[in-house]
């Protein structure tokens, strides 16, 4: 279940919450076992949680995005959101300049695989986790709800007619496998290599506040700086540790609002320099570099 589901009674939607029944996962089928398969997560309409997967909270959703409704994610035709909390950078990742990587996760949002043990998770986040200051750390940001509509080819696969005007931060591309070590400036050369991007892991994007998976991009990450210029990478096997690296995105200017930990509102840039976008990313790193 995503952090949005959980915040519901405090946004003066109890009603909603109460509908949703926790110990069911948001999804028809939540054993699937290999990275392909979980390309097919669903909530149809028969899920105990349908009518509250369905349910459209104006407060989820930013008044300049798109809004489109579809059954892409399963009958249930659930209802999107424009928001997504940090989760910091993926896993194994680092600054620049060759410290060590990140052996724990270092988002604001805390993170549980209920059906498998992560080791890289921190579960449990509390107010004296953020050594680095509530108000220097993301807390969530702006993101685009998928839009866009794929067309079949002759040979049964998916593909988006791209032009000048899509923004990137609708389309998500591979970013190789889960638990590779890398740099978070050697995340983005590595992404952008990558030619076309992937409507199946694309689609999710945005579609069903109520989902925790992590293709369904409730969370994001601090690896590309935000704007709609800016792609997506999907990391196989980030299936299972919630690692996807989501970017914030907005339609109106270059760059999108954020919410820091300490409540404040911003709105950062996409010219924002990169060491002080990942910086704010990590509670817990001792980065020195702060928002102005």
């Amino acid at each position: 279940v995503s952090w949005l589901a959980m915040i519901l009674p405090h946004i003066e939607q109890p009603a909603v919450y109460d509908r949703i029944d926790f110990s069911r996962g948001m999804a028809g089928n939540c054993a699937l076992a290999s990275s392909s398969s979980h390309r097919q997560i669903r909530i149809d309409a028969n899920h105990p949680n349908a009518l509250a997967a369905g349910t459209l909270i104006a407060t989820f959703l930013c008044p300049s995005d798109i809004l489109v409704r579809n059954n892409d994610l399963g009958t249930a035709s659930s209802a999107p959101g424009s928001y997504a909390g940090s989760i910091g950078w993926p896993m194994g990742s680092s600054l620049p300049g060759g410290e060590a990587p990140l052996a724990k996760h270092n988002g604001f949002m805390g993170l549980v695989n209920p059906r498998k043990e992560v080791p890289w998770h921190q579960t449990e986040i509390r107010a004296s986790d953020f050594t680095d200051g509530l108000s220097n750390t993301s807390a969530v940001a702006e993101r685009l709800m998928q839009s866009l509509t794929p067309s079949a080819t002759g040979f049964g696969y998916e593909t988006y007619e791209v032009n000048s005007n899509t923004p990137q931060a609708l389309l998500s591309y591979c970013g190789a496998t889960a638990g590779r070590s890398r740099d978070l400036a050697a995340w983005i050369n590595f992404c952008n290599d990558v030619a076309e991007p992937d409507p199946t892991y694309s689609k999710p994007h945005g579609r069903a506040w109520i989902s925790g998976w992590a293709l369904a991009a409730n969370t994001y990450m601090h690896v590309y700086p935000p704007g709609n210029t800016s792609r997506n990478c999907h990391i196989y096997g980030g299936e299972h540790t919630g690692e996807n690296i989501v970017t914030a995105s907005s339609r109106h200017g270059k760059g999108a609002h954020v919410l820091m930990g300490d409540g404040r509102v911003t709105y950062v840039g996409s010219d924002i320099a990169p060491l002080v976008w990942w910086s704010i990313g990590s509670r817990n790193g001792g980065e020195v570099e702060q928002l102005p």
